[in-house]
């Protein structure tokens, strides 16, 4: 439960991403999650429409966000790597 004046994140936002930076960098961290998630919130929708128009179905846009969903998997346990805190000076 929230404490009374307090906000609960929203789903869309990664607050993981923002416990392994300093107390400094969480706003510039939270940013570029936030513009990457906004980012893919315009495109998304862009292209599941035209697959949906060339194909007339909504089986090959389901296998499009199959297929984003893997590479996002494959991104994040294989080219990640270590999770570092980010130094900026």
């Amino acid at each position: 439960m929230p404490l009374p004046g307090r906000t609960t994140t929203s789903p869309g936002r990664n607050r993981s991403a923002e416990r392994g930076t300093r107390a400094q960098h969480v706003g510039m961290t939270g940013s570029i999650v936030s513009f990457a998630s906004n980012l893919a919130g315009i495109i998304t929708p862009i292209v599941i429409g035209a697959i949906v128009q060339a194909t007339g179905s909504f089986a090959w846009a389901l296998g499009f966000c199959g297929i984003v969903s893997l590479v996002g998997v494959f991104a994040y346990t294989v080219v990640l790597g270590k999770i570092e805190r980010l130094v900026v000076e």
